[in-house]
C-alpha cells in the first residue's frame, strides 16, 4: 500500500506520500487529485495501510474531474491477465483490508472522483472486508458525485467476506448517516461495479454493488439522493444461497429498537443484472438477502426501475 501511516518528517526509505506532511495530517486533513492515477504495475493496493493495523482516515479526498484506476492484487511490474489469477500471482489472499482506504472514521467525505480498474481477491482466512472506495466505514461518510466502475473478482474460500462495489462494510455504534448523493439529476452518482464471484460457499459472505453489509446497531440513516445503480453481479459460487443485492447485500439485525431507514430520492435502477449459477435464496435485486428493523422512504422523485 502507498502508506500514510510511514509518513514522517524524515526519510527512511518506505513507499509514502511526497513532501514532509505527517501520516496525523494527511489522515484528517485534504488530499486534493486531478487527472488519472493508475495504479497498473505499481503494486500498490491503496493509500492506507492493508491489515487493519492502522488509524482511521477522516479527512477529505477531493478530485477534479479525477479517476483512480485500482490495480488491486497486480505485484509491481506485473501484469497478468484474469485465466492467469493464482495465490501470490494477481491475487490478494492475506491482506483482509481492501480499498482505497482500509478504514474511514468521523468526518471522513469523498467528492468527485472515479474508482476504476481491478480489484482481484482470494481470502485464505476469516474476515475479509473488500470496497472500492474504503474496506470499512466507521461512523458514517458523505460520498458526493463518485462514480464506482471498477471490476472485482473475488475468488470465496469458505471464509467470511464482505464485498461491496463502495464499501466492504458499515460497522458503526453511532446514528452518523451515510449519504450517497449525485450533483443532479443529470450529473448523478454512478454505482456500476462488475463483480465477478465464483469458488465456495460459507456463513457470513456478503455482496452489494454499493455495501456488502451493515452492522450497525444504533438508529442509523442511509440517504441516496441523485443516484444511478447499474451493478453488474455474477456468481458461480457454489452453494443455493448468496447474500447479495444490487446496492446493498444485507442490513443485518440489531437487538433493540433502534429502526434503521434508507432515503430514495431521484435514485435509478437501469442495466442492472444479477446472475447467479447455483444460488436460488438469499439475493435481492436492491436491497439483497435482509434488511432487519429497516424502514425504507421514498422521498422527491424516489425511486426509478428500467431495463
Amino acid at each position: 500500500a502507498l502508506n500514510i501511516q510511514l509518513n514522517t518528517s524524515g526519510s527512511h526509505g518506505a513507499l509514502q506520500f511526497a513532501g514532509s506532511t505527517g501520516s496525523s495530517s494527511l489522515l484528517s486533513g485534504i488530499i486534493s487529485i486531478s487527472g488519472t492515477i493508475d495504479l497498473s504495475d505499481t503494486g500498490i493496493t491503496g493509500f492506507t495501510r492493508d491489515d487493519g493495523k492502522n488509524n482511521e482516515f477522516t479527512g477529505t479526498l477531493s478530485g477534479s474531474s479525477a479517476k483512480i484506476e485500482l490495480a488491486t492484487g497486480q505485484y509491481y511490474g506485473g501484469n497478468i491477465g484474469t485465466a492467469e489469477l493464482g495465490q501470490g500471482k494477481g491475487e490478494i489472499f492475506r491482506h483482509q483490508y481492501i480499498g482505497l482506504f482500509a478504514k474511514t472514521g468521523t468526518g471522513a467525505s469523498f467528492s468527485d472522483v472515479e474508482i476504476a480498474g481491478t480489484v482481484n481477491v482470494a481470502p485464505r482466512k476469516d474476515g475479509f472486508y473488500i470496497g472500492g472506495l474504503a474496506a470499512v466505514v466507521n461512523d458514517g461518510a458523505s460520498v458526493t458525485n463518485v462514480d464506482i466502475t471498477e471490476s472485482m473478482t473475488i475468488d470465496m474460500k469458505n471464509k467470511q467476506e464482505y464485498v461491496g462495489g463502495m464499501f466492504g462494510l458499515v460497522d458503526s455504534n453511532s446514528s452518523n448517516n451515510i449519504e450517497l448523493k449525485g450533483n443532479s439529476s443529470s450529473d448523478t452518482l454512478e454505482i456500476k461495479p462488475n463483480i465477478t464471484i465464483k469458488g465456495t460457499s460459507a456463513d457470513e459472505q456478503y455482496i452489494g454493488g454499493a455495501i456488502g453489509n451493515i452492522s450497525s446497531v444504533k438508529t442509523f440513516g442511509i440517504d441516496l439522493a441523485n443516484v444511478t445503480v447499474a451493478t453488474r453481479l455474477t456468481s458461480s459460487r457454489s452453494g443455493t444461497d448468496c447474500a447479495a443485492g444490487g446496492l446493498i447485500g444485507r442490513i443485518a439485525g440489531n437487538s433493540g429498537s433502534n429502526t434503521r431507514t434508507v432515503n430514495l430520492n431521484g435514485v435509478t435502477v437501469s442495466g442492472s443484472t444479477l446472475t447467479f449459477t447455483n444460488a436460488t435464496s438469499h439475493t435481492g435485486g436492491f436491497l439483497g438477502y435482509a434488511w432487519h428493523n429497516t424502514n425504507v422512504v421514498f422521498e422527491g422523485s424516489g425511486l426509478s426501475v428500467s431495463g
